[in-house]
């Protein structure tokens, strides 16, 4: 029986790394170099005629309203691997290729979804539903799809290629499509070629003299003269442990129970892989078919049954069994290696000190929010910190603590930053605040924080900040903005 030709759908998403985001018109920059250029821009900025690898700052000229944002690639990475698992609904053949594609291996899956073109159609929608747009298109090999699904136009149905219609497809296209070096398009371009199909016109002796075989050998794989094997994506391993009772469960006791078969289980499950927990979920399901589900994080891997259960005994408290919990499932929704924790040079106590406060701080979590802060390149206050886990590795940029010179410091910050600022009157002799004056005994300022060219919006109006000391002694971090007052914080 002859095998069924290999058909390949094409998932292209050009707004990957700017979906999401903040909205439009967006630039996301990188240095390449000594260059800082724009990376990726999003629908609305590409309208005003911005594109990936112009220079940053031409780009902020032609479109100064533009929000601008460092570019991540390790985000979009991670993302387009979350959607390549995803995908896998249709087939467990999901490969991605760097940055923006991904390339699915349908053969003999069409007719599950009534056809190639209504299982293209159904992949865009699921993509669609994650909040993602791409154009789609399907060939007998993976080089030739991603081509045309990156030639394809928004709002046109997905084309696909009958078996062995590659080069007379691809022959229009601009040699960019095949994602080439750019030094060789620029010797491409030079010799007056601009599209595959003048390419496969020329001798191939010539072509590979000048270019090498990298070249042919891709023009090979586009028009199916030569084959490549799709790289799936395997699966990330499921750590789960399920157990039904043979009576259902209605005592806090059978939970424990439950519980004390359930963990031990898992945790040999993430040992024999040499993984640590750090997010769990507990899946309750009752007899009336309703489920509850209780969830909890760890600020470091672990797979110690007696602190997990530890962790959940609380928890459990607010379970409603009702008539009767019939199945329990415990999930690690996210792992870590536990090795990890072997190379950082602790000594044994050391180590053992860590890892009782880890415990210690995993249980404090269960009831409020614990974290640490990790600076920001960012002068405004409200935007210098952010919240990290515990146990971060926390870098301190150079510049960004300067106490240093004089009774206040070089650029001091208040110990306590209010939430929200609030408003304070200036009066002949101090200020009024919260109804009540407060001579001055001291000032020192103004400090002024402009608009940051690299994020902020340009019609950011200027903030004027003050350090005051009153005659009561309080030391006040006063700001001005718009020809009004407001305290945002207070130092020690």
């Amino acid at each position: 029986m002859e095998a069924a030709p290999r058909r390949i759908l094409a998932l292209h998403l050009p707004w990957l790394e700017s979906e999401g985001l903040d909205p439009g018109p967006l630039l996301l920059w990188g240095i390449e170099g000594p260059r800082r250029l724009v990376m990726a821009v999003d629908p609305a900025a590409a309208r005003l005629g911005l594109r990936a690898g112009m220079a940053l700052a031409d780009a902020r000229a032609m479109v100064p309203q533009a929000t601008v944002l460092p570019h991540d690639p390790h985000r979009a990475a991670a993302r387009l691997t979350a959607l390549a698992l995803h995908l896998r609904r249709f087939t467990p053949l999901v490969a991605t290729e760097a940055p923006d594609t991904l390339l699915l291996d349908t053969t003999g899956c069409e007719a599950l979804a009534g056809g190639e073109a209504a299982l293209a159609r159904q992949a865009l929608a699921a993509l669609e539903a994650c909040g993602h747009a791409a154009l789609a298109a399907m060939a007998g090999n993976a080089a030739a799809a991603a081509a045309l699904a990156r030639h394809a136009v928004p709002g046109e149905p997905p084309r696909i290629l009958p078996p062995g219609t590659e080069a007379e497809a691809l022959s229009p296209l601009p040699l960019e499509r095949l994602r080439l070096p750019a030094e060789m398009l620029r010797r491409l371009r030079g010799l007056g070629l601009r599209r595959i199909g003048e390419v496969l016109a020329q001798p191939r002796g010539p072509l590979t003299r000048r270019f090498g075989p990298g070249l042919l050998a891709r023009l090979d794989l586009a028009t199916g003269a030569a084959r490549a094997a799709l790289r799936p994506l395997a699966p990330p391993p499921v750590f789960a442990a399920t157990l039904a009772p043979p009576e259902p469960l209605i005592t806090r006791a059978g939970l424990d129970a439950a519980l004390a078969r359930l963990l031990p289980e898992l945790c040999h499950r993430l040992e024999a892989a040499g993984q640590g927990l750090r997010r769990l979920r507990l899946a309750l399901r009752r007899v009336d078919g309703s489920r509850q589900e209780i969830g909890l994080g760890t600020g470091g891997p672990v797979r110690d049954p007696a602190h997990l259960a530890r962790l959940l005994r609380e928890k459990l408290e607010g379970v409603a069994p009702g008539f009767g919990i019939e199945r329990l499932e415990v999930r690690a929704l996210e792992t870590q290696p536990l090795e990890a924790r072997q190379s950082e040079g602790l000594a044994d106590g050391e180590a053992a000190a860590r890892e009782a406060l880890e415990r210690l701080l995993d249980r404090l979590g269960q009831r409020l929010p614990v974290w640490r802060a990790q600076p920001c390149a960012s002068h405004w206050p409200e935007q210098a910190v952010r919240a990290v886990s515990p146990f971060a590795v926390v870098r301190t940029p150079s510049d960004w603590d300067n106490h240093r010179d004089g009774p206040w410091g070089g650029r001091p910050r208040p110990v306590w930053l209010l939430a929200r600022p609030e408003p304070v009157e200036a009066a002949p002799d101090g200020l009024v605040w919260r109804g009540r004056p407060r001579p001055l005994r001291h000032r020192e300022g103004p400090e002024r924080l402009e608009a940051e060219w690299w994020g902020a919006a340009p019609e950011r109006p200027p903030r004027d900040y003050w350090r005051v000391e009153c005659e009561d002694g309080l030391r006040l971090w006063l700001c001005r903005s718009e020809a009004r007052w407001f305290l945002h914080g207070l130092f020690a």
